[in-house]
């Protein structure tokens, strides 16, 4: 088992599915359709703004996000609309 873990190069990985997959099934599960994964990730900005106006983080002006493998930025255009 271990074997197999040191095989995996998860650069790599993604690199292939985002060149097979370059549109939102590539970053979603794959097999879905692209509504559905589109669905899926509205929920999930939904629910991240529900949050942020929980802890009353409904101005990010001059705050950085850091956004770690940004897949095909899905989340860039989210976090540009909130300053």
């Amino acid at each position: 088992m271990e074997k197999q873990e040191a095989l995996f190069n998860p650069q790599l990985y993604w690199e292939k599915r985002l060149l097979a997959h370059p549109d939102i099934t590539g970053v979603g599960f794959l097999g879905l359709s692209p509504k559905f994964v589109e669905y899926q990730y509205r929920l999930r900005k939904y629910q991240v703004e529900l949050i942020l106006r929980h802890y009353g983080l409904t101005d990010l002006e001059g705050r950085s996000v850091l956004d770690i493998g940004s897949g095909i930025g899905i989340w860039l255009n989210f976090w540009h609309q909130h300053g």
